[in-house]
């Protein structure tokens, strides 16, 4: 069985395998693909992840059929990017190779005043590594968001901004979009702005 490990290109956020660039990687179990994960690297510019780079891949370029039988393996990738600068491969890693994995589903992963997003998480135990795969930090949960927001919903005080964009345009205001928040705490300016809307 031939089998190889991951490795990183300098000044590239995807991992490397077998000459290949990965593309996405799929975490799996007995009841099939739990989620996956839509990058080819973990963490901020791919800071290194010794639990992937201590497993052994196998080389699954040339099947066609998906067999999960509970072994690292690699395959083409399903989705590949155009503008790649290398051949694709997708990864499918077993959660029961990884240390303390937990599929957490979809949380909350970023909020301000006028947005909260979501996303999909997991959790596993590594350390950031170097190229080296020498390890740097400790080895603990880390956790992290596996592809984009899966859905954005706007705050109270985001849908009033809305709204009044949506006044403004209706009205044929010319009122740019950085002058919403002020405007929505200083009720002199708007009235005066709602004053020279031109009248049909």
């Amino acid at each position: 069985m031939e089998t190889t490990k991951l490795y990183r290109a300098a000044c590239y956020n995807p991992y490397m395998i077998d000459g290949a660039e990965v593309n996405a990687m799929h975490f799996y179990d007995d009841s099939g693909i739990v989620i996956t994960h839509k990058k080819g690297w973990i963490g901020s510019n791919n800071d290194g992840n010794s639990a992937l780079e201590s497993l052994e891949f196998e080389n699954r370029r040339r099947k066609r059929k998906l067999i999960l039988d509970g072994q690292p393996f690699i395959m083409r990738a399903q989705s590949p990017k155009s503008w790649a600068n290398a051949p694709e491969v997708d990864l499918y890693i077993p959660v029961a190779m990884l240390p303390g994995f937990i599929y957490h589903g979809e949380q909350e992963a970023s909020a301000d005043d006028t947005e909260v997003r979501f996303g999909n998480f997991i959790t596993f135990d590594y350390g950031a590594t170097k190229s080296t795969h020498e390890i740097l930090t400790e080895i603990k949960p880390r956790r992290f968001m596996t592809g984009p927001y899966t859905r954005i919903e706007r705050t109270e005080r985001g849908q009033k901004l809305d709204n009044l964009a949506e006044f403004f345009k209706a009205h044929g205001i010319d009122c740019p979009e950085w002058k919403l928040p002020k405007l929505l705490t200083k009720k002199a300016e708007l009235i005066d702005l709602l004053n020279s809307t031109p009248t049909t």
